[in-house]
């Protein structure tokens, strides 16, 4: 009976050999297949801004930060990940310079990081302001009494106490420049009367004597 018993034993086993082989070696296949799978695929993390990299925003114009996006893609794979976006923004509206953006993304061990520059620049030009006074009168032979004038800026403000004036030929020019370097001039041309000598009488243009009465000159 234990010889028997032995014997069937030993057969199970040899049945129970036959059938696990060809389960093991199928799953030795998927096992190197999924090996390779993994060596052969590889993941990346894309991180895309939108815009050029490089912008140049006017002093006083409305600008946001280009947005951004990240994804993690597999070269065998069709599996895209989404990952989160960081923003470092520097950038100060109020002061003309040079600002970078940095973009950084992260997904497990994969980093991505892009930037953008941006030139906040001032490229208009002052304005300066003539004042006039109706009611002065420039004589052919006479000094030019100056009637004033107001010079601003977008970005400096004030700069009336800047202002160069140079007067020749009957003209007077005004220049200025900004911070920026962006000059400005305006010209005035001097506007000469012939004027009339005016007289005026002391105690009016007639008066009264009685007879025999010396006439003295009140004045003139």
């Amino acid at each position: 009976m234990e010889k028997k018993s032995a014997l069937i034993q030993k057969r199970n086993r040899r049945r129970l050999l036959k059938l696990l082989v060809p389960v093991l070696s199928a799953l030795g296949v998927v096992l190197a297949a999924a090996a390779v799978l993994l060596i052969l695929n590889r993941q990346e993390l894309l991180l895309s801004v939108d815009g050029e990299e490089e912008i140049t925003v006017e002093y006083g114009a409305d600008f946001t930060a280009p947005k951004a996006s990240a994804v993690c893609t597999n070269s065998l794979l069709p599996v895209r990940r989404q990952a989160e976006v960081t923003v470092d923004n520097p950038f100060d509206p109020e002061k003309l310079g040079d600002y970078t953006i940095r973009y950084r993304a992260q997904f497990r061990k994969l980093e991505a990081e892009k930037t953008v520059l941006v030139h906040l620049v001032d490229t208009e030009a002052p304005k300066i302001t003539l004042l006039s006074d109706p009611e002065q009168k420039n004589g052919v032979n006479s000094a030019y009494k100056e009637e004033g004038y107001e010079a601003f800026d977008n970005y400096d403000g004030d700069l009336t106490e800047k202002v160069v004036r140079k007067e020749a030929d009957g003209k007077v020019v005004y220049t200025v420049s900004d911070s920026s370097g962006n000059a400005a001039e305006a010209v005035r041309e001097i506007v000469y009367s012939d004027l009339v000598p005016v007289i005026t009488l002391a105690g009016g243009e007639e008066i009264t004597l009685e007879v025999h009465t010396p006439y003295e000159e009140p004045g003139f």
